[in-house]
């Protein structure tokens, strides 16, 4: 039997998910699923086989929260083991929506696939830097990045990467909305306009959950302007940093790389890893993120049922 609890609470999720211990994935961390929090409604299930699961409803199915669910982390599961454990939990989620929303599992990492009739296709890639590599810019892998940020500080001699104070709230709304704005401008397709209009929700919740603490912000600036905001989440051991949103001013040339450094370099006592996340679709993003030297990229994939 599988029974359907009442949405979670921000507490109750980060409880949830303190369980699963340090990953490298973005997916695990609390303020990934919050920032998405207006198109899902999250859901604690249980099932008298699997224990408790999330499920979050969206537009085309029902998606596993947290992702993937915690058996098939199992060290003594094989692939085929894995593959009927979903199907027999496809089947019964499936019945107890009649059959109107197929469930789907998002953004599996490659060692974690089960074998079977399932349909796998790539959602994502994830991208993880070693934090004490971001500041060596030698060589040919540095080559680029020594030359937007030499650009860079050409052009604005007086900035530096501060954290977020209340006082910044005002101009990050600007900054972030006029962002999206452009991002709408140029979209080549209605998915990438689609991406945008999210972009933009999720930008105000990150306003939000940087309040209640599950998020980190930081803004790049000179003398009476903002030139850049990033969003990070951080691990309970502090070890690992995950960028999840970042917001440029107009005219502003790639800050993204050097604020990444720059925002190490002042919070990275302890910090190992940095998680750069994907692209999201956005083919100029994946094709920017591809160029960048990369310790571990991290390929992960959407299973749907048989």
């Amino acid at each position: 039997m599988t029974e359907a609890r009442p949405a979670i609470s921000s507490s109750g999720l980060r409880a949830v998910l303190s369980a699963y211990g340090p990953a490298p994935f973005s997916w695990l961390h609390p303020a990934a699923h919050l920032l998405f929090a207006e198109r899902l409604t999250l859901r604690s299930w249980t099932t008298e086989a699997f224990g408790a699961l999330l499920l979050g409803e969206t537009s085309d199915g029902a998606l596993f929260l947290p992702l993937p669910p915690p058996f098939f982390f199992g060290s003594d599961l094989t692939a085929r083991s894995r593959g009927l454990l979903l199907e027999n939990l496809f089947s019964r989620l499936s019945e107890e929506s009649g059959g109107r929303v197929p469930p789907f599992l998002e953004n599996c990492p490659l060692g974690a696939l089960p074998s079977g009739s399932f349909r796998i296709e790539p959602s994502e890639r994830e991208y993880l830097v070693v934090a004490s590599s971001l500041g060596d810019l030698s060589g040919r892998g540095g080559r680029s990045l020594r030359w937007e940020e030499n650009r860079f500080r050409r052009d604005h001699p007086g900035a530096r990467t501060r954290p977020v104070t209340s006082g910044d709230l005002p101009g990050l709304r600007e900054l972030s909305e006029a962002f999206v704005r452009r991002r709408q401008e140029v979209a080549r397709s209605e998915v990438e306009g689609l991406l945008a209009a999210d972009l933009g929700r999720s930008f105000e919740r990150a306003i939000a959950l940087g309040k209640e603490g599950f998020l980190e912000g930081w803004v790049l600036e000179e003398p009476g302007r903002i030139l850049g905001l990033q969003w990070y989440g951080r691990s309970p051991d502090g070890k690992i940093l995950v960028c999840f949103l970042e917001a440029r001013g107009e005219g502003v040339s790639n800050p993204g790389s050097l604020m990444t450094r720059e925002v190490v370099r002042t919070a990275g006592a302890g910090v190992r890893y940095v998680n750069l996340m994907g692209a999201s679709g956005v083919a100029g993003v994946e094709r920017a993120k591809r160029q960048r030297p990369h310790d571990l990229v991290l390929p992960l994939f959407r299973i749907r049922p048989p």
